[in-house]
């Protein structure tokens, strides 16, 4: 790694530390516009200079750094990226990412589906380390994600933003031939590659409870997850901690104080009403909790957020 680039590291890194504790990213809805959708390829870019909280979701995401620097962070695993870097990342993979604010991140998101049904051919079109990841993403024990430089992808990406942003006749089946053209071109050019452990496939149970979590975070309990999902709980802990390294508690508080930012900024809710729609019986205890968990009372968080709007 050259000094230039490896100072731009450690400032990202310096960086990502002090995420603005108000960031309500729209990864709810971008995740129930996708489900909602028939698209099979969607296509945007990434906000620079801020970075979205740790998550996962059920469709393949891949991110093409189009311009600059950033990291990735993918199951705590930071990945380095600089222009003409593609990571290709599995359904139920936990991932942030984080990018210098001149930078350009092109996300390009992919139905599982149409993924797994289309492209899970690939051990017929050789050895290489995108074919590997590609051929076992419907086993059970599947690669998290696949890290590789693909400047000869760019074409390609850049058709693909061109076309969701022109909205034009036949945009969908366009999108669709463009992103086989790009896996193509990488399935069979010389390129050195990065391929990650293997997860197993409860990957996907955990997905499944956590998109409920998220959906009934005032009313879950660990008891009422083992019921609605037939796992004991002490399966469930152990399942949180081994795949996120959190607890379910951990995750759950999480889910809610994220809810909080949301409440507190969108709405002229009292710090009891908001606690109720959260799921605590006192607002004193949920005010301590998001002390303990962002540093700040709900109410100075408020403030702050009118501040800088």
């Amino acid at each position: 790694m050259d000094i230039p680039h490896q100072k731009r590291i450690q400032k990202l890194l310096k960086e990502i530390d002090i995420i603005d504790i108000n960031d309500r990213s729209n990864l709810e809805e971008l995740c129930k516009y996708v489900k909602k959708n028939t698209k099979n390829i969607f296509v945007g870019l990434h906000p620079c200079g801020k970075a979205y909280h740790y998550h996962t979701h059920d469709f393949y995401e891949v991110n093409y750094l189009y311009e600059g620097d950033c990291v990735n962070i993918v199951d705590g695993e930071k990945l380095y990226m600089t222009s003409g870097d593609f990571v290709i990342m599995h359904p139920g993979t936990f991932h942030t990412i984080y990018a210098e604010s001149q930078s350009v991140v092109v996300n390009i998101l992919v139905r599982a589906s149409f993924f797994d049904e289309v492209l899970s051919s690939a051990e017929e079109n050789g050895t290489s380390l995108l074919a590997g990841f590609m051929s076992t993403a419907k086993d059970k024990a599947y690669y998290k994600y696949m890290m590789c430089k693909a400047e000869c992808v760019r074409e390609e990406v850049e058709a693909l933003m061109e076309e969701e942003w022109a909205g034009r006749f036949n945009r969908d089946m366009i999108q669709v031939s463009l992103f086989l053209s790009l896996i193509c071109k990488l399935l069979r050019g010389e390129i050195k590659a990065a391929i990650s452990g293997k997860q197993n496939v409860n990957s996907n149970v955990l997905m499944d409870i956590l998109e409920y979590i998220s959906e009934h975070y005032a009313v879950t309990t660990l008891n009422h997850i083992s019921e609605r999902f037939g796992y004991s709980t002490a399966h469930i802990c152990r399942m949180f901690v081994k795949e996120t390294g959190k607890s379910f508690s951990r995750i759950v508080t999480e889910i809610r104080m994220n809810k909080a930012l949301t409440y507190l900024a969108d709405t002229d809710l009292k710090m009891y009403e908001i606690a109720r729609l959260l799921g605590y019986e006192s607002h004193e205890y949920f005010q301590r909790v998001f002390k303990k968990h962002f540093g700040v009372t709900p109410f100075k968080c408020r403030q702050l957020d009118k501040e800088t709007m």
